[in-house]
């Protein structure tokens, strides 16, 4: 049995799933022949790294205008002819007289509709299986001359059929993933894991929140206690930045620069002269800490919810609260409340969720806003009536009459 998986690169889940496939067929098939082919690379070698970089761009700077495309084309059907047609079925029609493949198996829409349209044009009865690698019904993915469809789930199937696809050519196999996460774990009695996976831009987030508080932490005990290291690094950087212009007032910023390592050096001093003071300051720090991660635990016990551990949930905020405390914005506002839909999700359900971010959030950050916004209105309203009134010098008064001397 030879089998063709033809994919795409836009993004690496397709390939991804194409591997997986491969590799579930050819443990039920030993004797199987399977082979996984990037259809745009082998149709477009030399432009083909320019397009998937060119997507790449599209969905990190400009999301928002693929998602309403992907909505707004969500039902039309999929009958407009792509770009380069020719070219892609001119190379099909190349690999199948190669290959000589028993059936093609299509991971990715566009791959699905040029194996279609060219089923369609010769008259072939090679069968074309679509595995829908999204959770999704889009209706890039429905073409006429597909035999069989590899869904992910019931809700997939249902959506599919509501748009004219024939049930019993649907197949509900789950997304394609490697063998090796379908291998049974042994677990102690009454004791459950939780398996958290953070991916896309809050994974990213992760990295990124992890790596600049590292440097941060770095860049800080390397000012405190090798000051010379750390003048010649400073000295550096600012060097770079006025090269670039991003920095005018090179001496000005030097002066602020040179204070703040005085600073840091006083604070070094101290715990030089303190040591006692490291373990209390860890402790009154993690003690805070712990005090705010917790509060996303009190929330879930107070909508009635069980069945999740304490330290998941403390565990979980931690990482949300590490992936987004670098952001540039005041009490990373959005962000937060974003990173937490997505990772609590898994404790509150779609349902409770938005609640929870909602009182969590509230009592963590916005209640203390709204009640430091409002200690700082009434300092300033009392120190302005305090505020004294500058009166001007009495001047002599002009003496009158004849002045003898």
């Amino acid at each position: 049995m030879n089998i063709l998986i033809l994919t795409g690169k836009f993004g690496m889940g397709h390939w991804s799933a194409s591997q997986s496939l491969r590799q579930q067929l050819l443990r039920a098939f030993p004797g199987a022949e399977v082979e996984v082919l990037d259809f745009v690379a082998e149709a477009m070698p030399n432009a083909s790294e320019a397009m998937y970089k060119c997507f790449n761009l599209l969905v990190t700077r400009g999301s928002g205008l693929f998602n309403l495309y992907y909505k707004l084309t969500q039902d039309l059907p999929a009958d407009a002819r792509p770009l380069f047609e020719t070219l892609f079925l001119d190379k099909l029609e190349e690999l199948v007289a190669a290959r000589r493949p028993d059936a093609v198996i299509a991971t990715h829409p566009l791959c699905a509709r040029m194996v279609s349209r060219w089923k369609g044009e010769t008259g072939s009865a090679l069968p074309l299986i679509t595995c829908v690698t999204d959770l999704s019904s889009h209706s890039e993915w429905i073409h006429k001359y597909t035999d069989c469809y590899l869904v992910g789930s019931n809700d997939i199937r249902s959506r599919l059929a509501a748009k004219g696809v024939d049930r019993d050519i649907i197949c509900v196999t789950g997304i394609p993933v490697r063998c090796e996460f379908k291998r049974p774990v042994r677990r102690r009695p009454g004791r459950e894991r939780n398996l958290l996976i953070m991916g896309g831009g809050l994974g990213l987030l992760l990295l990124f929140g992890a790596v600049v508080n590292g440097a941060l932490t770095a860049g800080m005990l390397c000012l405190m206690f090798l000051p010379n290291a750390a003048r010649r690094l400073t000295g550096g950087v600012l060097s770079l930045l006025v090269r670039v212009r991003l920095v005018r007032r090179p001496e000005e910023a030097r002066e602020k620069l040179e204070k703040q390592m005085e600073e840091y050096r006083r604070g070094a001093d101290c715990v030089r002269r303190n040591p006692a003071l490291v373990p209390a300051l860890l402790g009154l720090t993690f003690c805070q800490l712990t005090a705010l991660f917790s509060v996303p635990l009190v929330v879930y016990y107070a909508f009635g919810l069980t069945g999740s551990g304490a330290l998941d949930i403390i565990g979980t905020q931690a990482l949300v609260t590490l992936a987004v405390a670098s952001l540039p914005l005041p009490g990373a506002v959005g962000a937060s409340e974003g990173g937490f839909v997505a990772a609590m999700k898994l404790f509150f359900g779609a349902g409770l969720v938005t609640p929870a971010v909602l009182v969590s959030r509230g009592i963590s950050f916005y209640s203390f806003l709204l009640l430091s916004g409002c200690v700082t209105l009434l300092v300033h309203l009392r120190t302005r009536n305090r505020q004294p009134v500058a009166v001007s010098p009495r001047l002599p008064k002009t003496a009158r009459g004849t002045v003898v001397t």
